[in-house]
C-alpha cells in the first residue's frame, strides 16, 4: 500500500513538474508571430509644420534638413503639400492603447535650425528687394533727366511725370517691405506640427482613407523616444492581441524554472523577434491584406535604456515590438546604425511601462 502511495505520489510530482518545465519552454518565432501578429498595427502620419511669427503670420513646409533646408516652403496655407510617413505599434490595453516611437508621430525638426534657416530666407529676399531698388533708382535717374531735358526745350513731359511718380511708389513698396522683413521677430516664432495620425490592422485591406482609423495622442516620453496613441472610440477591436507590458524588466527577471531553463541553454532572451512593417506599406500591401513581417537575433549589447541586438530593419519599422521567446516584450525598436541594416536599437520595455503608468495617472 505505501509502494501504491509513493508510486502515486512521485507519478503527480511527475506530472506536474512536466507541466511547468513545458509552460516554460521556449516558443518557435512562427508560434510568436501566430500569436502576437494580430495586435501590431501599421501606423499613417500625415501632417505639416507651421512656424508662427508674432508679427508676421505663418510660414508651412513639410520638413527641413541641413541638406535640403524648409522642403515645400509656402506662405499660402492653400498650397500647403503634407508629408506622409508610416511606422508600427501594437496594442497594451483593451482601450485601443498603441505604443510606437515618438519620432513615428512627431517627426522631430529643430526650431532653432528652423528658424536660422528662415533667417537666410529673410537675408536673401531684403537682399533681392535691395536689388530691385537699386535698379530703380538707376530708372528714375534717367526718367528725371528725360523730363529735365523736355522742360529745358518746352516740351510736353507729361509722361515722364507719371512714370516717375510710379517709380517712386514702387521705391516706397520696397523700402515697407525691406522694414517689414527688419522687423519679423523670428526668436520669438513657435513651432507647431499639424499632423493626423491613423492606423490600420495587420491582415486587412487599405484600399481608401476608409480603411484607416483615427488616433489621438495621449502620452509621450521624448527622452526615450516613446509614444502613447489611442483610437478615437477607446476600444481594442476583439480578436486584436494585447501585448502585455511587465512591471519588471524581462530582460533581468527570471523566474526559478526561467533559471532552470537557462542553464541547459534555452534563454529565453537568446533569441529575439521583432514584428513590423519593414518600408510600411511598401512591403507590407499583398493581395491578402497588409502583412507584418517578423525577423529574429540577438542581443549583442545592452545598457540601462537601450539593447542592441542583430535583427535586421528597415525604415517603417520603428516603433514595432521585440519579443523574446517566452513571448514577452522586452524592447520598442527605435533606431539602426548608419550604413547598416543588421543592427538595431530597442528601447527596453520597462520605460514603455513607466509611461503607461505615467498616462494612466
Amino acid at each position: 500500500m505505501k509502494r501504491t502511495n509513493i508510486l502515486q505520489t512521485s507519478s503527480l510530482l511527475l506530472w506536474l513538474l512536466t507541466g511547468i518545465l513545458f509552460g516554460a519552454c521556449n516558443q518557435s518565432e512562427e508560434a510568436i508571430n501566430e500569436k502576437c501578429g494580430s495586435g501590431v498595427v501599421l501606423i499613417k502620419n500625415q501632417g505639416y509644420y507651421e512656424l508662427s511669427i508674432p508679427n508676421g503670420g505663418s510660414i508651412y513646409f513639410t520638413n527641413y534638413s541641413k541638406e535640403e533646408g524648409l522642403v515645400q516652403f509656402t506662405i499660402n496655407p492653400d498650397s500647403i503639400v503634407p508629408f506622409e510617413s508610416y511606422g508600427t505599434g501594437f496594442f497594451v490595453s483593451d482601450e485601443g492603447l498603441i505604443a510606437t516611437n515618438h519620432h513615428v508621430i512627431a517627426p522631430y525638426v529643430s526650431p532653432s535650425e528652423v528658424k536660422q534657416a528662415i533667417r537666410e530666407v529673410v537675408r536673401q529676399v531684403q537682399a533681392q528687394l535691395s536689388a530691385e531698388y537699386d535698379q530703380m533708382v538707376a530708372i528714375q535717374k534717367e526718367v528725371q533727366q528725360r523730363q529735365m531735358l523736355k522742360y529745358m526745350f518746352g516740351q510736353d513731359y507729361t509722361e515722364e511725370s507719371y512714370t516717375a511718380a510710379w517709380i517712386e511708389s514702387q521705391m516706397e513698396s520696397y523700402r515697407r517691405l525691406y522694414q517689414a522683413y527688419s522687423s519679423l521677430n523670428i526668436a520669438q516664432a513657435q513651432l507647431k506640427l499639424r499632423n493626423k495620425i491613423d492606423i490600420a490592422y495587420n491582415d486587412s485591406y487599405i484600399k481608401s482613407e476608409a480603411d484607416f482609423h483615427s488616433c489621438n495622442l495621449v502620452g509621450s516620453d521624448e527622452e526615450h523616444d516613446l509614444a502613447l496613441i489611442q483610437l478615437a472610440d477607446g476600444k481594442t477591436p476583439q480578436g486584436r492581441y494585447v501585448f502585455p507590458v511587465s512591471d519588471t524588466d524581462p530582460l533581468e527577471d527570471y523566474s526559478i524554472w526561467e533559471q532552470a531553463m537557462k542553464t541547459i541553454h534555452a534563454d529565453k532572451n537568446q533569441r529575439l523577434v521583432m514584428i513590423g512593417y519593414n518600408l510600411g506599406p511598401v512591403l507590407a500591401v499583398t493581395n491578402q491584406g497588409i502583412k507584418a513581417q517578423y525577423t529574429s537575433g540577438s542581443i549583442s549589447q545592452k545598457d540601462e535604456d537601450r539593447i542592441l541586438y542583430s535583427i535586421p530593419a528597415l525604415h517603417g519599422s520603428s516603433g514595432s515590438p521585440v519579443i523574446n521567446a517566452r513571448g514577452q516584450l522586452v524592447a520598442i525598436q527605435y533606431a539602426g546604425l548608419d550604413k547598416t541594416q543588421s543592427f538595431n536599437y530597442g528601447i527596453r520595455s520597462i520605460h514603455l511601462r513607466r509611461l503607461m503608468d505615467k498616462a494612466g495617472e
